[in-house]
């Protein structure tokens, strides 16, 4: 799971990479149930970060890189070779593996599950291998695993993902996700902002919905506490699974509680039954399943008074970038506290100038200009419900740049660095796992354990199996003072 996580992070990068506006199939339906989309022109993110990888990636600028690699020594721990880096950037670029021809999109619906639609000529085998030949084999297996399509499902807390690669692009959505309906009204401003090509970024959350959606689900104890109880039965019905080396039929609390399995019998707090549905996962009928809560419990509007007062008027945040402006803007249903606001917010941003001014004066006077031309840039101001900041007359790069940040020119990790992480973290997860089963262990048997028994711990169930070092260093149990610990020959103190 972990090397995965680094498969995931590398499609993340990826979005980045993607094209220009394209055609209307190609883009997500936002529905109803949608909460918050964001688009991404990303093909003039690519165009902008391609040319500035390739001139980097020059030796005639290794010098530069590395003033500005000392630079960021001084700042941060991490060891990166600028030079290297850049031209790794470059190299996977030319492989043309994953070529952007299409917007990115992203979108959250009612119960915070993500759809993503990233558009780009891609050679889904090849671009997999590539990947496995630079983080190890991933251990997460492709459920399909074809010269044009790659699968895999990840299982995440509430559902399980389906990642697509397919030869026209990337698409990450809950499985077997019913088709979405048409566009809403509500959308239709959204969809006429991303269907022009001067937008570079767009991106709207519906606070109204979210608001609900979190304070629903941290106030209904009752659904929080069913939750609960659904996870520790699908836990001990994947455990009974596995050492049965058969998949169990029927929901038997008591048979699991024999085999040790759980504890004691689960019941829900709303009188709700337990039972195995039939794609065997464990269900209330009153709460619904983990994969799919029932929507009555999760997303219901409640009392006006378990939502904080300074939150209560926020309806809607949208943020639009075009080449050369970008504003962030907040409907608030209360007109009062939209003008008390923007009068807040301007006095604040002079005082922000006039310091700025300040510090300022020993600049030349050309670096001066342009530092309080920026600054002059910047406004605040109101419109009906909307409090918006905003500004005007950006240099494109500047939006671009400022946008995504200095993570989104480094596209291609430090592999050999990411894959010792990822070692070490494992490494670091197993021994959690072995000193809180030897802990339970003496718990329950009082009897105290001088060395680490790893078979004892699986036979007596508080592992599933025997857990390895990834990069097969021993594991020692010790003991100091009151503390207990797990050590590895090969990470300790990573």
């Amino acid at each position: 799971m972990k090397k995965f996580f680094l498969l995931s992070i590398l499609f993340s990068c990826l979005f980045i990479f993607s094209g220009a506006a394209g055609a209307a199939d190609k883009n997500l339906t936002l529905t109803e149930d949608t909460t918050a989309a964001v688009y991404l022109n990303a093909g003039q993110i690519f165009k902008f970060y391609q040319s500035h990888i390739n001139e980097l990636a020059k030796p005639e600028n290794a010098d530069n890189l590395t003033g500005i690699q000392k630079r960021l020594q001084g700042f941060t721990k991490a060891e990166v070779n600028l030079s290297e880096l850049f031209k790794s950037c470059a190299d996977f670029i030319q492989k043309e593996l994953i070529v952007p021809n299409g917007p990115a999109w992203i979108a959250v619906d009612e119960f915070l599950r993500p759809q993503i639609i990233v558009n780009a000529r891609i050679k889904p085998l090849e671009l997999l291998e590539f990947i496995e030949s630079n983080i190890d084999q991933i251990s997460t297996e492709a459920i399909r695993r074809e010269q044009n399509l790659v699968e895999f499902r990840i299982p995440v807390q509430n559902h399980d993902l389906l990642l697509s690669v397919t030869p026209d692009g990337i698409s990450l959505k809950p499985e077997n996700m019913a088709a979405r309906e048409n566009s809403v009204s509500k959308w239709s401003d959204f969809n006429s902002t991303v269907s022009s090509e001067k937008t570079l970024i767009a991106g709207e959350i519906d606070l109204d919905r979210l608001k609900r959606l979190i304070i629903g689900r941290t106030s209904n104890q009752s659904h929080a506490t069913c939750y609960s109880n659904l996870r520790l039965l699908a836990t001990a019905l994947e455990m009974y699974s596995m050492d049965k080396e058969t998949a169990i039929e029927k929901l038997d609390q008591k048979e699991l509680i024999a085999e040790r399995y759980l504890n004691s019998e689960l019941f829900c707090p709303d009188s709700g039954s337990y039972t195995l549905n039939a794609a065997r996962e464990a269900e209330c009928n009153v709460h619904g399943t983990i994969r799919k809560p029932a929507s009555s419990n999760v997303s219901s509007a409640t009392a006006g008074k378990e939502i904080p007062s300074q939150f209560k008027p926020m309806k809607t945040l949208k943020f639009h970038a075009l080449k050369d402006y970008a504003e962030l803007s907040l409907a608030i249903e209360d007109s009062l506290m939209v003008e008390q606001w923007a009068a807040i917010g301007k006095q604040q941003l002079l005082t922000i100038k006039n310091m700025a001014q300040n510090q300022m004066g020993q600049l030349p006077e050309s670096e001066r200009q342009k530092g309080m031309q920026m600054l002059d840039s910047i406004k605040i101001n109101h419109e009906g419900q909307w409090l918006k900041l905003s500004v005007e007359n950006l240099d494109e790069n500047a939006v671009i740049s400022g946008l995504t940040g200095l993570a989104g020119a480094i596209v291609i990790p430090n592999f050999k660095k990411a894959r010792q992480q990822a070692r070490a973290s494992a490494c670091r997860a197993n021994r959690r796992v072995l000193v809180a089963a030897s802990e339970m262990y003496e718990l329950d048997t009082g009897k105290p354990l001088s060395q680490l028994d790893m078979e004892l711990l699986v036979k007596s169930g508080y592992i599933k199996k025997a857990v390895k070092c990834p990069e097969g260093g021993n594991y020692n149990l010790v003991r100091e003072n009151n503390d207990t610990r797990v050590e590895c020959s090969r990470h300790q103190g990573k």
